[in-house]
């Protein structure tokens, strides 16, 4: 098995629960995981290592969600199918309760949940718009100094 697979199995894990609109709690995610592969070591050392190495790999992919998203759904399109009338609104949010990151369903989060989401979501959208000043001021110095106005030629295309 590679580590592609186990993510693989790891996202449909996470896939399934959301799609029977249910929460996927990190160490639930990745016990079932590991439940996946019983051809593993007995010993505690192998069991630790294998659950360790699980949880790892479902909290990567807990906090990757978005991406994932955005690669399945490269249409603007497609994100409407999910709550017509919504551009953006995702299936599934990452969030923590309890102490526990998990994914939820989006109509299962609480009030709180969806206040903080789109606090978050205002923040990166902030910092977005700063990098983007940054990189056009950075431009405006680098051209008035001379600088190239096109790559230099071993990272042309």
């Amino acid at each position: 098995m590679t580590e592609q697979e186990l993510m693989h199995s790891i996202n449909s894990i996470i896939e399934t629960r959301i799609e029977q609109k249910q929460t996927a709690e990190l160490p639930w995610v990745a016990r079932e995981a590991v439940l996946l592969y019983p051809e593993r070591g007995q010993s505690e050392f192998d069991v630790l290592c294998h659950y360790g190495y699980c949880r790892k790999l479902a909290s990567d992919a807990l906090r990757n969600m978005r991406r994932e998203d955005d690669k399945l759904l490269k249409d603007e399109a497609q994100y409407s199918l999910a709550f017509p009338g919504y551009k953006r609104l995702q299936r599934r949010y990452s969030i923590e309760r309890n102490r526990v990151q998990m994914a939820v369903p989006t109509e299962l989060l609480t009030h709180e949940e969806r206040l903080f989401k789109s606090k978050e979501l205002r923040s990166m959208g902030f910092g977005v718009l700063q990098h983007a000043d940054e990189m056009d001021d950075f431009d405006d110095k680098c051209m008035a100094q001379g600088a190239r106005s096109s790559p230099a030629p071993e990272h042309a295309p």
